[in-house]
């Protein structure tokens, strides 16, 4: 499953290469760190962006978070405790200029989730250790003020005849009644610091 997540990162590295041999290099490189999102709870993240046509952006961005759930219990074993270790990657495109950009594209997560019981912080036993793989789609806007940016964007949740997809019983704030929902919109709110932005006018 975690070749899933390699995959795009080979393609988007050697098509940023045949980029250069034609004149366009890496066009710019952003550290960014995420609320919410496809990190779940928040995500680090570390972004290139390549200049496709005047207007038109591609990046990649990959990244990681975990948080540590202490209210996850079980019927065996309690207190319980799970802990989340997230590798979030985005493929997406920015269309426009200047500073205020459309921002849309597709989410991949690998999440590693390992489970155990615990006692005044002691680990009495492993239980379990799940992995997964979460894609999604996500669409936004980015705005620019010199160097910085701030980007809004939602993530569309949308569930067949038994609710919700699989991502959200991961989300931090879980409510069980969302199981009778259709679509769940889960935000996403970045903050960055761009290396070498610069932007057709």
């Amino acid at each position: 499953m975690k070749r899933l997540l390699i995959i795009p990162l080979f393609l988007f590295a050697a098509w940023g290469y045949s980029q250069k041999d034609q004149g366009q290099s890496l066009y710019n490189r952003t550290m960014y760190a995420e609320g919410f999102g496809i990190g779940l709870n928040y995500s680090l993240n570390y972004e290139w962006l390549i200049k496709a046509s005047d207007y038109v952006y591609l990046n990649l961005s990959y990244g990681g978070s975990y948080y540590l759930d202490t209210s996850f219990g079980g019927a065996y074993y309690m207190p319980n405790n799970a802990s989340y270790y997230l590798a979030p990657v985005r493929l997406h495109c920015l269309v426009g200029k200047r500073n205020l950009f459309l921002n849309f594209g597709f989410d991949f997560s690998y999440m590693h989730k390992w489970v155990r019981a615990t006692s005044h912080g002691v680990t009495l036993r492993q239980i379990n250790i799940y992995d997964y793989i979460f894609i999604n789609e996500e669409i936004g806007v980015r705005y620019y003020v010199k160097r910085f940016f701030i980007k809004a964007s939602v993530i569309p949740l949308i569930g067949g005849k038994n609710g919700l997809p699989f991502m959200a019983y991961f989300l931090p704030y879980y409510d069980y009644s969302w199981q009778k929902k259709k679509l769940l919109l889960w935000p996403a709110i970045s903050i960055g610091y761009s290396f070498n932005a610069h932007f057709a006018e």
